[in-house]
């Protein structure tokens, strides 16, 4: 189960520039603590939030119009989180996989396509899934894409970048795995295990494997 923005694809940088192309010619700074309000949030309730605490003139469907279209501007430079790729290519047809992200359906299916192994999360729950009553930290959005691919919620591995992440993941029963893209400042909720990226992964990764692969040819 996984995050897309910050856990996938390395794209919060992106997103901070695209803010601060709106914030700068008026003289405003986008604040760590803002910043880090906003992660993990759908897009609606982040602009909301930049909106209300910058106490901006434009409505919040204007603000959003805008940062997007800087957004798309910016995502020629996107990156992957170190060893994605490989690691989503290696557990695919091995393990369910399922996304699970705030970032809204036209705007994560585009930055999927940019990859090479994005086309193996079949199953895809984005932050606009009118099924979604409350969004993250509520666990409705991992509920729902547990659902979808067949698994309890006990039974899944999510990967998360954000407090709000997190903590919509744990309050869903599951067992979660940081991703430290994040700056520690806001590493304020503690998931079940922190890597700093996917290479953390690939000795445990290979062992598994081996060990599946063993099993089956002994059946």
């Amino acid at each position: 189960m996984f995050d897309l923005d910050g856990t996938l694809l390395d794209t919060e940088p992106l997103y901070v520039r695209s803010v601060e192309k709106i914030l700068s010619p008026l003289g405003l700074r986008y604040e760590d603590d803002v910043r880090q309000r906003c992660m993990g949030l759908p897009s609606h309730r982040s602009a909301e939030i930049i909106v209300d605490a910058y106490c901006l003139l434009s409505s919040i469907e204007d603000f959003m119009a805008e940062r997007e279209n800087h957004l798309r501007g910016l995502l020629k430079h996107m990156a992957e989180i170190r060893g994605a790729g490989q690691f989503v290519t290696t557990i695919a047809g091995n393990i369910p996989l399922a996304l699970a992200t705030s970032t809204y359906a036209d705007l994560a299916i585009e930055k999927l396509k940019a990859t090479h192994w994005g086309h193996f999360i079949e199953s895809r729950t984005y932050g606009d899934d009118p099924e979604i009553a409350q969004s993250k930290p509520s666990p409705d959005i991992f509920m729902l894409a547990a659902a979808r691919i067949d698994q309890a919620p006990e039974t899944c591995i999510a990967f998360e970048d954000s407090p709000n992440g997190i903590r919509a993941a744990k309050s869903a029963g599951m067992t979660v795995i940081g991703i430290a893209s994040a700056p520690a400042a806001s590493r304020s909720v503690e998931p079940d295990f922190w890597i700093e990226d996917y290479g953390d992964l690939t000795d445990l990764l290979n062992d598994w494997l081996g060990a599946e692969k063993q099993e089956s040819s002994t059946i």
